[in-house]
């Protein structure tokens, strides 16, 4: 069975219908294969990308059966995009000696002031620039947050000791740059 579809540019409803359920379908493989992908690090196991994409499409059958609802290039395009992209950032690691760390879904890398820790609980996606009630720093949220996610990464690799400099230091580097 061959499946298509045309695209137009204002989707009949049955049309939107398929697009949600087929960006559903990508989103729920490409998660399944990042869990898969997980499971397998933690446990020492060598990644083949190729038995984690076999091994999904064993079990479409049995378990995801919803995933033949929509065409099959939904989830496979999933699975190798998340290939691609955890290729990409173990290749950058790499490639200049470094680690690769993962900083934890909620942390508040926008929200947290990256010169005295406050946290703005009431910051809004639209609010792209943000002043901090506590020291008075104007902060755009994205620098803001690229800043507190590299703290927070050298803090993940330090664990309890330091990695070249005192967490003081480091952070002094980085207002020193951030004010550039």
């Amino acid at each position: 069975m061959i499946k298509a579809h045309k695209i137009s540019l204002n989707p009949t409803s049955p049309q939107e219908a398929y697009f949600y359920r087929a960006s559903g379908v990508a989103r729920f493989a490409w998660n399944w294969a990042l869990d898969e992908y997980k499971r397998r690090k933690a446990a020492g196991q060598e990644i083949d990308w190729n038995e984690i994409k076999m091994e999904f499409r064993a079990r479409i059958k049995t378990e995801f059966p919803f995933v033949h609802e929509v065409t099959k290039c939904a989830a496979e395009v999933a699975i190798a995009d998340l290939r691609q992209a955890i290729g990409q950032l173990e290749y950058k690691a790499s490639e200049g000696g470094g680690k690769l760390r993962k900083v934890g879904r909620f942390y508040p890398s926008s929200k947290r002031c990256h010169v005295c820790g406050y946290i703005k609980e009431d910051l809004e996606l639209t609010d792209r620039v943000w002043k901090c009630p506590s020291c008075g720093t104007e902060h755009d949220r994205d620098e803001n947050g690229a800043i507190n996610i590299e703290m927070e990464g050298v803090g993940l690799l330090a664990g309890s000791g330091y990695i070249g400099v005192t967490p003081v230091e480091f952070a002094a580097s980085v207002l020193k740059f951030a004010s550039t």
